[in-house]
């Protein structure tokens, strides 16, 4: 088969320079795809932050994802108005003559006011004047983001995932707005809710079960009331006071100071004085066969909720096996870059108040990256994306060591029991109260013995109290849960000048060398009407 067009060699240096805050992911480039291209692209990253009163100690990384990902993976709905549709007129091979048959591009209309600074549609690469608004304009690019945010970035049991629109056309859908990032997985930030994904197995009991009296009175009441039942001349139900609980061959006389009368009876819930018994002695034994089912059924429910059930986790977890992602209509991951973000102090070296004496210590941020070069040979339509994300470590000040809590001697670990399941993570480990050590108040849960697989990241001294804004550390008003404000990422602008959170606190600037192969001309000629390709 001949192709038309010769490859060419170009060298599209890019460049960015943009203002962020931790926490989010910003799409730091943005570079459209097609067909036979290869690309070798690297970056350069030079890091400040805004004025700082205290130079943190806590770590901070800085990190660029580089990402691929198709067209047809965000235009696929189910109405035969998908990507492959529009771009090869074609349906199931089948020309499409009329144009007016063809799906509708997707896109949206730039909201009233026109697009906000700092917005996602900012880092997108769109303006954010005013006279912009109304203007229909692809969602193309906003699709992209979400989709790879929802398949590497979300939380899939705990994460709002973002809204994505598959169809041609206005989409009123796909969300605008930029994803917080999950703060960094350690003992608290991936926990589970439940010990396992799903129901708990069950073992199943065969046969019938007969309810036989034990010997009391049969236990009544009307729900506030309680009576036994016994004999006499003007009524079978006496007050608690009286039968209640009796055994039956005691002969006392009850007495009728009171009656349960004009009343829904039913039998009491209490066991001790019901009356009733279950006689277990008719149940058959289980098959061993049907336990050891039961058992691998638990363990693979267990694996689902550690390591997740999206169709990559799962496969990978159950069957040891990486789908490559465009088997499974994901974005690729292509590389990745982590580099330290350096805090170092400016002395003052004058007294200029009487609270801001000589050498009062502020703070200066700067951090250097070059990373690896990522090659990648592209053969369908899409696009090529780097996000970048600041995010401290996260720290802890307000629970206790797990050691602590410790009770029984199952409490400390035994090899042998290492495999059987997941554990409790207390509330008390996270933050501390008489009442959550008291009662072993349960956060969460995780892999047996994880505590003694993990370290500790702790905050001590003054740092807990007066040197708070030397650190980024998490610090809870009050006892947290587990859920999606725990696990997102939010951290604090306590040790900056200003806080405030529309107010960016870091300021990036980006070189990109890329060498890009693709099939076009170095140079284009006036007309190519009768050349020989």
């Amino acid at each position: 088969m001949r192709v038309f067009g010769k490859r060419s060699l170009f060298l599209p240096h890019s460049s960015s320079i943009m203002s962020m805050n931790m926490g989010p992911i910003y799409p730091a480039l943005v570079r459209e795809m097609y067909p036979g291209d290869k690309i070798i692209i690297s970056h350069e990253a030079l890091l400040r932050a805004a004025p700082m009163l205290f130079p943190p100690y806590s770590p901070v990384k800085m990190t660029f994802d580089y990402f691929f990902n198709e067209n047809r993976n965000v235009w696929n709905d189910d109405k035969n108005a998908d990507w492959s549709t529009f771009f090869t007129a074609s349906k199931n091979g089948k020309a499409i003559d009329n144009p007016d048959d063809l799906p509708e591009h997707p896109y949206i209309v730039v909201p009233e006011g026109g697009f906000k600074t700092s917005s996602l549609a900012d880092y997108l690469g769109f303006s954010t004047e005013p006279a912009l608004a109304g203007a229909k304009v692809s969602a193309m690019r906003f699709r992209h983001y979400q989709k790879i945010v929802s398949d590497f970035y979300a939380d899939e049991n705990f994460s709002t995932m973002p809204v994505i629109g598959y169809g041609e056309g206005l989409d009123t859908t796909t969300s605008f707005e930029l994803f917080q990032r999950c703060w960094n997985k350690d003992r608290f930030t991936t926990a589970a809710l439940e010990p396992q994904k799903g129901i708990s197995v069950g073992i199943p009991l065969a046969g019938d079960i007969p309810v036989i009296g034990n010997g009391m009175t049969l236990g009544l009441t009307n729900g506030t009331d309680y009576a036994g039942l016994t004999g006499g001349n003007d009524s079978l139900l006496t007050t608690v006071k009286n039968r209640y609980g009796a055994n039956v061959k005691d002969g006392g006389t009850p007495t009728w100071d009171a009656y349960l009368k004009n009343s829904n009876i039913g039998v009491t819930a209490d066991p001790t004085k019901s009356g009733l018994i279950a006689d277990t002695s008719a149940v058959e034994p289980i098959p061993i066969d049907e336990l050891h089912f039961l058992t691998q059924v638990e363990r693979l429910q267990q694996r689902d909720g550690m390591w997740g059930t999206r169709d990559f986790e799962c496969i990978r977890t159950q069957f040891g096996v990486c789908v490559p992602d465009t088997r499974l209509q994901r974005a690729t991951h292509l590389g990745r870059s982590v580099v330290d973000v350096h805090f170092s102090e400016v002395l003052q070296t004058s007294q200029s108040t009487e609270n801001s004496a000589q050498g009062t210590i502020s703070g200066h941020t700067i951090a250097v990256d070059a990373g690896h070069p990522v090659r990648y040979s592209c053969v369908e339509h899409g696009f090529l994306f780097v996000m970048v994300n600041i995010q401290p470590i996260a720290q802890y000040q307000q629970g206790i060591p797990r050691d602590a809590l410790y009770q029984t001697r199952y409490d400390y670990m035994w090899p042998v029991l290492s495999e059987t399941g997941e554990q409790e993570l207390y509330s008390a480990e996270v933050y501390a109260t008489r009442d959550n050590v008291e009662s072993r108040k349960i956060f969460g849960f995780e892999p047996r013995y994880n505590h003694l697989r993990f370290g500790e990241k702790t905050v001590h001294g003054d740092f807990r109290g007066n040197l708070s804004g030397y650190h980024l550390g998490r610090i809870f008003t009050s006892e947290p849960n587990l859920n999606e404000n725990f696990i997102k990422a939010d951290p604090t602008k306590r040790c900056f000048a200003v806080e405030l959170q529309n107010v960016d606190a870091f300021w990036l600037r980006m070189e990109f060398n890329i060498k890009h192969v693709r099939r076009l001309p170095k140079w284009p000629t006036p007309s190519a009407i009768g050349k020989i390709f």
